[in-house]
């Protein structure tokens, strides 16, 4: 756990710096023979989530119980403020518009826009990486924060808190002290929080596993919010049950929102499909605020 956020690192090899979507190819030296699979479970945009569950705010909340997809609305806001982003997003990632455009910039929108904004990035800053101009962004940025004012007002809070205690903390009391830029200051109790759910779930699992003597449940690699397996093909959809429920679990009070957890599978790790999107809300029938509104 060397990364400063409590995240687990790896070195000599690092696989979780393997690239995911370009050269993925790199990640199919990890394989499994014709009875078993190579099987990723990944927490759904849980930064998304713990940012709802320290901030309170009331869209971010809603929309993780609603399953809104934030990042897709402001992909189609950005179109809307900027038209010629059509044709940079064509021309850069080589797609046509109409059939992957949206799509692509929504990733964009995720990595570039919603994502950064939430850990307190300037909007031009952000304009800079979206190739957008700024006065765009500026206005964008009014309508981000119109949306989400818990998000901005919980900024405010944690950068006065470290001002007077000079140490941050996750929502799990985990604390960081030293020299850290807002940014630092921000992302430490999203992304620290993030790792107190996986590795929680992780150790769970492992426990489990060694109770039990069922190895198929035990995490054989941890990347940021994703848990690996190998599971044997018999026991597959027993296995994913057990899996999903135990990374699904609501094992700390500050749990105000849903948990998602998203399965693939496949013969390598560079050739996974989504299976299945699973949440706890759904798995334990929690009771859903939103119901009547969706």
């Amino acid at each position: 756990m060397t990364a400063v956020t409590g995240r687990l690192a790896g070195e000599d090899p690092n696989p979780q710096n393997w690239p995911k979507r370009k050269h993925r190819e790199v990640r199919g030296v990890v394989a499994v023979d014709g009875t078993r699979w190579v099987l990723a479970a990944d927490y759904g945009q849980i930064e998304f989530r713990v940012a709802g569950m320290a901030s309170g705010d009331d869209n971010l909340v809603k929309y993780s119980w609603t399953a809104y997809d934030v990042h897709k609305a402001w992909a189609e806001r950005i179109v809307k403020r900027y038209g010629p982003i059509k044709d940079q997003i064509a021309k850069e990632f080589g797609v046509d518009w109409d059939e992957k455009g949206l799509k692509t910039l929504r990733q964009e929108a995720k990595n570039k826009w919603v994502f950064p904004m939430i850990f307190g990035s300037a909007a031009r800053s952000c304009a800079r990486n979206l190739n957008i101009p700024e006065d765009v962004a500026d206005t964008l940025a009014e309508e981000f924060w119109d949306e989400f004012p818990g998000v901005k007002r919980w900024h405010k809070e944690t950068l006065k808190f470290y001002e007077k205690h000079l140490y941050v903390e996750t929502l799990g009391g985990n604390r960081r002290r030293g020299p850290m830029s807002p940014n630092e200051i921000i992302n430490h109790p999203i992304q620290g929080t993030a790792a107190e759910i996986v590795c929680e779930g992780m150790a769970a699992l492992s426990e489990r596993a060694l109770i039990e003597e069922n190895y198929d449940i035990d995490p054989m690699l941890n990347v940021h919010d994703d848990l690996s397996f190998d599971p044997r093909d018999e026991n597959l959809d027993a296995t994913i049950d057990i899996i999903v429920r135990e990374m699904c679990k609501h094992r700390f009070d500050y749990i105000n929102v849903p948990l998602v957890v998203e399965v693939s599978i496949g013969p390598r790790w560079s050739e996974l499909e989504e299976v299945g999107v699973y949440r706890s809300d759904v798995l334990f029938n929690l009771p859903n605020p939103y119901k009547e509104n969706r």
